[in-house]
């Protein structure tokens, strides 16, 4: 009998369409490491760009991932589509959380299955210079997996965005090493203990940290226009201060401008939703993406509906191309959208300490 807390194969199937959508048109994602092969399975994911994350993440490594996610998305119509997984309550959220020990439970049965779940032990995002407190839940559910008998894979997962707010920008994806699960104590928060702590140096390895905000912009901003589109390389130099001077912005992609031009003018809807619904209900950086790709995943197939069948009405069934075309310049203009506005210098750069993995 299916798990209630559970989502259903069909929810978990709409998830993995979005998840290509947000990571092949919407971002530029890249998977940096392997992906580890089927099976029982935990990974604990670094969280920056709010709920866009799991999508991000779900399209780099693939497969059939259940993801814990916070319940007030499950309790909002308009963000319940999307937000697919196994709900739990947060404390930021002050809600009841007594039904979260079920939760977790509910979590390691379907780990101890066979599955795979994906937890963000921050519990919330930031896109700021440094993560979060590391929550234990993910701990604890891989506890609670162990004592099913399942010692199940535990995969600490990185995230990076070059400019999270614009569309077309690159997302990169890394596999952190192995954590290993033997050698435990056998106290069960004794052994929530030592599982915490793996996991929590296992995830700081792939953090890239910075002094303040004015430094991460300076680093993030000399480490995009010099490693001009070589993402290793990109990463291999937020790890570095940046250089004392920092190199002019370079122009934006004329071709580029033209095609963002013709998806805008094809699409008008979509267009002003990107641009203005964050501006009214994004309260955080962090949030940006998010209100910008809900309301156009939800507005841009009514946009292409309405215009599809203006079109038929007006030309026929040769009308039905109509909506194809523009559904092919809009995907164009969201993948154009960086190239078109290079990143912008910032103001000042102030000295910078060299980011720590420890």
């Amino acid at each position: 009998m299916k798990d209630p807390l559970l989502p259903g194969p069909f929810e978990r199937w709409t998830q993995r369409l979005v998840a290509r959508f947000v990571g092949k048109a919407w971002y530029d994602t890249m998977l940096h490491g392997q992906r580890p092969e089927g099976g029982a399975t935990v990974f604990v994911g670094l969280h920056r760009n709010g709920a866009i994350d799991g999508y991000v993440h779900l399209c780099a490594l693939g497969g059939d991932i259940v993801f814990l996610v916070a319940a007030g998305l499950r309790r909002n119509p308009l963000t319940r589509l999307l937000a697919v997984g196994i709900p739990v309550e947060r404390a930021k959220d002050k809600q009841d959380r007594s039904g979260n020990p079920a939760v977790l439970e509910a979590a390691a049965r379907w780990v101890a299955g066979g599955g795979q779940l994906f937890v963000y032990p921050e519990g919330t995002s930031t896109l700021g210079p440094d993560v979060l407190p590391f929550q234990p839940g993910a701990a604890r559910i891989i506890g609670l997996t162990l004592e099913l008998g399942v010692v199940p894979r535990l995969v600490a997962v990185g995230i990076d965005y070059a400019r999270p707010e614009i569309p077309g920008s690159i997302a990169d994806v890394l596999i952190g090493k192995a954590i290993v699960l033997d050698g435990l104590p056998e106290q069960r928060e004794d052994r929530v203990t030592e599982i915490q702590a793996r996991i929590t140096s296992a995830l700081r390895a792939l953090v890239y940290r910075f002094t303040d905000d004015v430094a991460q912009s300076a680093a993030r901003y000399a480490a995009e226009i010099e490693a001009a589109g070589d993402r290793p390389r990109r990463l291999e130099l937020l790890r570095r201060p940046p250089p004392a001077a920092l190199p002019a912005r370079p122009p934006g992609s004329p071709l580029a401008s033209v095609v963002l031009g013709l998806g805008i003018l094809a699409n008008p809807l979509p267009a002003l939703t990107i641009a203005f619904a964050p501006k009214l209900l994004a309260d955080d950086r962090n949030v940006v993406a998010f209100w910008q790709i809900v309301p156009t995943v939800l507005t841009a197939p009514l946009w292409l509906t309405l215009c599809g069948i203006a079109a038929l009405i007006a030309f026929g069934p040769a009308g039905l191309l109509v909506p194809v075309v523009q559904a092919v310049f809009g995907l164009a203009a969201l993948r154009a959208a960086a190239r078109a506005f290079p990143p912008r210098k910032p103001p000042t750069k102030p000295e910078l300490e060299p980011p720590s993995s420890a």
